[in-house]
């Protein structure tokens, strides 16, 4: 009985061990690393190329910093990395349009010196 008792106390002060480890504090890292591109996002104008992913980024970091300050750090996490894969689908949607536009605008310049030449 004694062993079962000593036992049952190290598999509960393991569980609470593996319980306090999984609810360790966001690195500020990934915070400051999402808001970052959120940033970047924006001044690619996430908002007009990318508008519903761009929200999406937004509405993941709100409810991660949500989760921070009720100290739910493992949903807190989740949240960031939804939002960071968002972002990032945001920003390379932008590039892509902004890369789409220097190549119509090449177009165009080029059809315009092909008439000059005639």
């Amino acid at each position: 009985m004694k062993r079962l008792v000593s036992v049952m106390s190290l598999l509960l002060l393991s569980m609470v061990m593996v319980g306090c480890a999984t609810q360790a504090p966001v690195p500020d890292t990934l915070l400051t690393q999402t808001e970052s591109r959120i940033e970047q996002a924006k001044s690619l104008n996430a908002e007009r190329h990318a508008p519903v992913v761009f929200r999406d980024a937004q509405k993941h970091l709100n409810s991660a910093k949500t989760s921070i300050e009720k100290e739910q750090y493992v949903e807190a996490r989740q949240y960031l990395e939804k939002s960071l894969a968002d972002v990032e689908l945001a920003i390379a949607t932008s590039n892509a349009a902004k890369s789409k536009r220097a190549s119509e605008q090449v177009e165009e310049n080029l059809r315009v010196l092909e008439r000059e030449l005639r």
